[in-house]
């Protein structure tokens, strides 16, 4: 069967496009009678079918403070409704269970960015008014989200993105999004559903044939701007493949952040201790074994540190995508080190002082 390639195959994908309605923004102001900052992001949401607002918030008269999560819904008039509280891992569940701790109903006016209503407990009988307003003032940048999805047949690529503005490097950091991370997608999709075909002609596994594409925000705060780039795909074979890239880009310079901004010079040896000392203890792996006996998979028979890493509130993560340290059975390596564990190798200048 002659493969379509051109015209045809170009009117008969379902192409949706989507910037306008969905949106990453930041609020503060009086949450259950304190101070708080909120992040909130308007989009569908594939693991909570039927909501289309999530988000979290922390308290900012706690240097520490953890962060609630938020999922609900809001209305094409701006009626907000969410559900606060927290994910608990479970045994022989696969995903995490919510915990609901309390809901807040109100309204968004996108005028005057102001978000008000009515916060209540899970029982009801506690009740305090939400007064938050949109602020960016903690150095922080809005976006708009975009979501590019192609379905065709069995076949589905998405790319899922912000689109950054107001901000002097938002035109900067949406260009790097779209050469360096997302790349030519008209081509991607092409090669995408050609690839889907062929595999048809051959006989070969053809369900749920799939590319997802999506960039996350990971951090926002103290003009420091993380994102995670992630990628999963399955187009047929033993498995899927998935992976992670993060940046960091410094709101002041619109620059990329390397491990040398943050680190102090002569950092590398004693960083690569201390991530190496957090993954054995993930593992429970004794400091006189070799990780090798564990199934990792060591370039040179040496652990290093990832340049692949993000920031956080509470501290950084350094990730290593499947096959880069560990095969595939054992999967990709999040390496989370709390501020506390490297404190004083950070450098004074970098901005992340604030959080320690």
């Amino acid at each position: 069967m002659m493969r379509l390639i051109g015209l045809f195959l170009l009117l008969s994908l379902n192409l949706t496009v989507v910037a306008q309605d969905n949106f990453y923004k930041q609020f503060t102001g009086k949450w259950q009678g304190k101070n708080i900052r909120l992040e909130l992001i308007k989009a569908p949401d594939s693991e909570n079918v039927g909501f289309n607002l999530r988000g979290s918030y922390y308290l900012l008269s706690l240097k520490n403070s953890p962060s609630v999560a938020l999922k609900g819904n809001m209305t094409a008039k701006g009626n907000v409704y969410l559900e606060e509280g927290y994910y608990q891992e479970e045994k022989n569940k696969p995903k995490a269970s919510f915990i609901k701790t309390g809901n807040f109903s109100g309204v968004y006016n996108a005028k005057t960015g102001k978000l008000d209503g009515t916060w209540k407990s899970v029982n009801g009988k506690l009740t305090s008014s939400g007064n938050l307003f949109e602020d960016y003032s903690n150095g922080a940048i809005s976006a708009d989200i975009v979501f590019n999805d192609v379905n065709f047949e069995d076949a589905e690529i998405r790319f899922h993105y912000p689109e950054f503005k107001n901000h002097l490097w938002a035109n900067t950091i949406n260009r790097y999004v779209q050469d360096s991370l997302l790349g030519n997608m008209t081509t991607q999709i092409h090669q995408f559903i050609n690839q889907y075909q062929e595999t048809q002609e051959l006989g070969g596994i053809a369900d749920g044939f799939e590319s997802s594409n999506i960039l996350y925000i990971r951090h926002n705060d103290r003009q420091i701007l993380t994102l995670d780039y992630s990628t999963a795909s399955y187009t047929g074979g033993a498995h899927g493949i998935y992976g992670h890239t993060f940046t960091n880009f410094n709101l002041k310079t619109g620059k990329k952040m390397r491990l040398s901004d943050i680190f102090n010079a002569g950092f590398e040896k004693n960083l690569t201790q201390i991530v190496e000392q957090t993954l054995r203890s993930d593992y429970q792996i004794p400091p006189f074994k070799s990780l090798a006996e564990f199934g990792f998979t060591l370039p040179n028979g040496k652990f290093y540190t990832s340049r692949n890493f993000y920031i956080t509130r509470a501290g950084i993560g350094f990730y290593y995508n499947v096959y880069e340290i560990a095969p595939y059975a054992i999967g990709s390596q999040d390496i989370f080190v709390p501020y506390s564990k490297i404190k004083h190798l950070i450098r004074k200048d970098c901005g992340l002082s604030n959080y320690f």
